[in-house]
């Protein structure tokens, strides 16, 4: 019986400490991914702001990849002066709303 016990405590503490690292990730990527918006927003500005291409310091190496593809394969969907496209902020906006609701279920169910 204290070896089942045992087991069941280990497994418990496990999975309590399995949902807090989870819980801590999933903090990490909302701010990663709000920060990421914030770097496509501010671009944006500054496009409008100069009425031609933007900052480019403003982004990170794999935004300013995806921004130079964008311009090369298909640059009819940049903005009028060289935005991003609006896709983009929304697919981010979009994960950080799936990512708060996965965050609200595990506060939930910790909360039980």
């Amino acid at each position: 019986m204290t070896d089942r016990f045992c087991l069941v405590w280990d497994m418990a503490s496990k999975n309590e400490q399995q949902a807090h690292d989870e819980w801590q990730v999933m903090v990490q990527r909302i701010a990663e991914r709000e920060a990421e918006c914030g770097r496509i927003k501010a671009y944006n500005a500054s496009c409008r702001e100069r009425k031609a291409a933007g900052d480019m310091s403003l982004l990170s190496e794999a935004q300013r990849k995806d921004l130079l593809t964008i311009a090369r394969v298909c640059s009819f969907q940049l903005g009028k002066y060289g935005e991003f496209p609006g896709y983009a902020l929304t697919n981010i906006r979009g994960r950080i709303t799936n990512d708060r609701k996965r965050l609200d279920a595990l506060l939930e169910a910790a909360t039980g």
